[in-house]
């Protein structure tokens, strides 16, 4: 009894962890894409791919 209870906490630990990393991963990669600066680099990038299309 003692040892299932010992796997199944963990188990439990092992989850907990895989997810905290999970949520950390999501938020820091929502965050980089709201950077001002990769925003303002993109956006030259594109008014450059467009002006250079025009006729």
């Amino acid at each position: 009894m003692k040892l299932e209870a010992a796997l199944i906490g963990l188990v439990g630990v092992i989850i907990g962890a895989i997810l905290a990393t999970i949520k950390d991963w999501w938020f820091h990669r929502a965050k980089e894409k709201r950077r001002p600066d990769l925003l303002s680099h993109s956006g030259q990038l594109h008014i450059g791919t467009f002006y250079f299309r025009m006729p």
